[in-house]
Formats: C-alpha cells, structure tokens, sequence
C-alpha cells in the first residue's frame, strides 16, 4: 500500500552525501557510547558555535515582554512587515551601494534556502538547465531535480576551484538556452571569493547573453577578510537580471536557528516569489522578523557590540582555520587556500588505494581505545572515494565530515570539507583524533612498500 508506485517524481530525488552523514551520525555516535569510545565531534555542519550579540537578545526579550499591553502574534504579511523590508533595503544599500531596492523589491524568506528555492520556482520550467561553477551548495541540485529541471556543473577543478569568465563562456556557448547562473561567492564549501578581475571577465560575458538569469547566493559576504564584490558592483544594469540571496545565519546575526532569509528582485520576480512563498511556508515568524530587524539595526549602526562580535567572530573563524590547515597538512593533506568562511576544503588523495586496517588502537588525552572489526563495520577494505574517507574518520576518529561529492566534486578526488565553526578545544582533540586514525594508515603502507 505504501509502495514507491504512489510518490510524486519530486519525492524521488536521490539523499545528498550531506544530508546521510547528518542522519549517520547520531546512529554511529550511539554505537561509539556503547563501546566506551568518544563521542562524535561534529565539523560536518555550518553552524556558527557563538553567542549573538546581546542587543539582538535584548531586542527580542523586549518584543516579547510589552510593558503596556498583551503580546500578540499575528499572522505575517507573505513577503515581511513593512518595517522589516523597510530596513533590508538600507541594509541593501549598505551592501550594493550602486543600486537601489525599494520594499517592492524585497522579501524576507524561511533562510536562505528557501530564497535560492522561491528564486528557481519562478524560473525554471521541466527540463530548464541552470549553470553553476563547482563546487557548489549541496541544495542546488536536488531543488533543481525537484523542478525537473537540470544543474549544469561549471568544471573548476583544474584551476584549483578559481571560475573564470572565459570557463563561463565556453559553457554557455555549449548550454545556451540555459536559464540562469546561480554564483554563490564567497563559495560554500572552498571560501573562494571572485575577484574583481575575475568578476569583470564574468560581467562581459554575461552581456553577451542577455537572456540568462544570475541568482547571487551572498549568504557568507560578511564573513570575508578583504572586500567583497559582486557582479552588481561591477554592472548595476545587471540588477533587473539579477536574483540576490542573503542571510542572517552566517556573518549578519550568526544564529541560522532564527531561518532568517533575504532576496532582492526585480518587483515582477519578486510578486511572483512571494506566491510561491504563500502556497509552501506561509509568512515568515514574528519572532524570526524582530529578531532581524534588530540585527540590520545593529549593522546600520555600527553599535559597539555589534563590531566587537563581527571581530571576534572574524578573529576565532581566522585562528581555527589556520590551525586545523596546519594539522592538515602535517598528515598529508592538500589544503584549497582561502580566508573567508569557516570551511575548509582539503584533499585526502594520499588515502586512495590504502588498506584499511581491521584493528586499531589509538591514544586520546591518555586513554587508549581499541576499535575491531573496522572493515566489516563501514563495508570497504581499501579507500577509493571521499565518502568511504569521511566514513572511516566518522567510525575510527570519530569526527564528522562531509565528502567533497556531496558539492559536485568528483568523489575519486577524495576532497573533505571540515566545519572549523568549533570551539578551539574541540578542533584540537577532532585533529588529534584524526592524525590517531590516520598515522598508522600511512605507516604500514610505508611498511608494505618496503617489503615490496
């Protein structure tokens, strides 16, 4: 009666490698506390570990305790009450000065997320390509296989993940009835931002086909270490064209629990997003409002402990970089330089075609664990792609990671994204663990060569 017969196409679109080690990891950590051992240290999940700045809070605690009257909470209006987009296009002002949105032209959302998905609906029609630069958000793909449609992976991989405009061209010229580009820089999961050089050779491009739509995925601007530039900066005659996401998760407020999401649009597109927004989520949370029309007042401001948190934020994304590349490194991975973000994309490469061991005993802060069975428990004998990599430092080290796959990345590359949105004691004994599961791989693979 429940068959696979009676679910909607949509309904079948394959698990993202994100989203099975998101569902892995309880299981497995569950496993490990049977056994004795640590419990997983998560560095799979973009999520910012600090506190937000206290004038959110209060901003919040005084929404919800009125002195003069009884708290209510109406239902929204679909795009956001008009104090909210009121503020986010002076925050839009403050982010793109070259153009201007009026309250027409904006519309709060459920995260970001749901702006790129709002941004596609309108868009995309049943076997509609959108391009993109890899790597790229592990939710383009499934959103676009949702809508039929089908995302066009732009190859990156040989230019160390730098796009270029003449890249862009060639595929354009091979996909021309493509719908839109979606450009999310800095990019989730490298930190690469475009620079200015490179988002002019991408603006002249994108005059040549003036058909083609350009979603602007803008959701870790704030969280840059040098100026951040769009193709709006370069070409405000692109605005009209142009679809623009941001969010409060990440650099803004750093709280994505708030799904405090923002899009800027044309006010056609936007009417037409705001539809599909009323028919799937409804308006977005009074809460979720108040608490973002405090953060932009914040920013607008420059309040002293709005800049004493984006610093300190800036400062420890900075220091757990640094820290968690060089223990990287130590063990032989090969690092994606970048500065901005709080994940970094490592390639594993030295692992492929290596034995898994079946026994072993790693140290930890003095305490020494033995893990059997190693290869019957994840179900491979030698490495060979980046999720069998990311699934035996789950099981063995216990950290969690995801596999550079699960952006677009061929999976035979063995690339990792780890989350450094950690305390710093937390990265040290994740690192420890990692080098104790990974060490005596590459010593008895030394040991074997030599007996070769």
């Amino acid at each position: 009666m429940y068959g696979e017969h009676f679910l909607a196409l949509r309904a079948k679109t394959n698990r993202n490698p994100v989203d099975e080690i998101f569902s892995r990891i309880p299981v497995i950590n569950h496993e490990r506390m049977e056994r004795d051992l640590p419990p997983i240290i998560d560095l799979s999940i973009g999520e910012p570990h600090l506190g937000i700045n206290d004038n959110v809070i209060k901003s919040l605690d005084q929404f919800l305790h009125p002195s003069e009257t009884d708290l209510v909470l109406p239902y929204s209006p679909f795009p956001g009450n008009q104090d909210s987009l009121e503020l986010i296009t002076h925050l839009y002002k403050r982010y793109y000065p070259s153009v201007d949105y009026s309250i027409k032209e904006v519309m709060i959302t459920n995260g970001a997320t749901q702006g790129i998905w709002n941004a596609l609906s309108i868009l995309v029609n049943a076997e509609d390509q959108v391009l993109t630069f890899e790597p790229y958000f592990a939710a383009y793909e499934n959103q676009m296989r949702a809508l039929g449609g089908t995302l066009i992976k732009i190859p990156t991989h040989d230019h160390h993940f730098q796009p270029t405009g003449k890249c862009l061209e060639k595929n354009l010229a091979k996909f021309s009835k493509a719908k839109a580009i979606i450009l999310n820089y800095p990019n989730n999961p490298t930190g690469i931002d475009l620079s200015e050089q490179t988002i002019l050779e991408i603006v002249a491009v994108l005059a040549k086909y003036p058909n083609l739509c350009i979603i602007i995925d803008d959701v870790y601007r704030e969280l840059t270490m040098s100026e951040h530039l769009t193709v709006l900066d370069i070409d405000p005659s692109l605005k009209n064209r142009c679809i623009v996401v941001n969010s409060a998760s990440k650099g803004l407020i750093g709280a994505p629990g708030l799904r405090a999401g923002m899009v800027a649009a044309n006010s056609e597109w936007i009417e037409r997003m705001i539809n599909i927004q009323a028919i799937t989520t409804g308006g977005i949370s009074a809460l979720t409002q108040q608490a973002l029309m405090a953060g932009i007042n914040e920013k607008l401001n420059t309040t002293f402990k709005y800049q004493a948190w984006l610093t300190k934020t800036l400062h420890e994304y900075k220091k757990n970089k640094n820290y968690v590349s060089q223990q990287l490194e130590s063990l032989g991975f090969n690092m994606i330089p970048s500065h901005n973000g709080f994940f970094i994309l490592a390639q594993a490469n030295f692992l492929l075609g290596k034995t898994v061991p079946n026994t072993l005993t790693v140290t930890l802060n003095n305490t020494s664990y033995t893990i059997k069975e190693i290869q019957n428990k994840i179900g491979f004998s030698t490495f060979k792609t980046d999720f069998q990599i990311a699934s035996y430092l789950m099981h063995v080290a216990g950290v969690a990671v995801v596999p550079g796959s699960a952006f677009g990345i061929s999976e035979s590359t063995a690339y990792l994204r780890f989350s450094c949105a950690k305390h710093f004691s937390q990265l040290e004994q994740a690192c420890a663990a990692i080098h104790a599961a990974l060490a005596p791989i590459s010593e008895f693979a030394d040991l074997e060569h030599s007996h070769a």
